[in-house]
């Protein structure tokens, strides 16, 4: 059981990080083509702001209302997940760190003397 632990453990350490990765990158595209720009420049940020007018000139009030909300919506989402991600990171690597501590204090006490 604990050699499949260590065998797996790789694959953890690689495939949550590219998983977590790609789910972001689909909340960045997402946003990007909502606001109809895929620079990511100052340009690209001007055509989603409050200030800015509609990209595809809508005069429909109450959807730019909406549009401007679910903006604002995704952004945060895009920030919470960024956050996650963060902590995803920490956990990760304390728990790494952990396990290398115990390894040692297991397998390295007699090296010490």
């Amino acid at each position: 059981m604990h050699l499949l632990h260590f065998l797996l453990l790789p694959f953890r350490l690689v495939l949550i990080p590219l998983v977590l990765t790609a789910a972001l990158l689909f909340l960045i595209a997402k946003i990007a083509f909502v606001c109809g720009a895929f620079a990511f420049g100052a340009r690209g940020r001007d055509r989603c702001t409050e200030s800015s007018p509609s990209p595809r000139g809508s005069e429909n009030s109450a959807f730019e209302n909406y549009r401007r909300a679910t903006l604002r919506r995704l952004e945060d989402e895009a920030s919470e997940f960024r956050s996650f991600l963060e902590r995803l990171r920490h956990t990760a690597d304390a728990a790494d760190f952990e396990a290398f501590l115990k390894a040692r204090r297991e397998g390295g006490s007699g090296a010490q003397g």
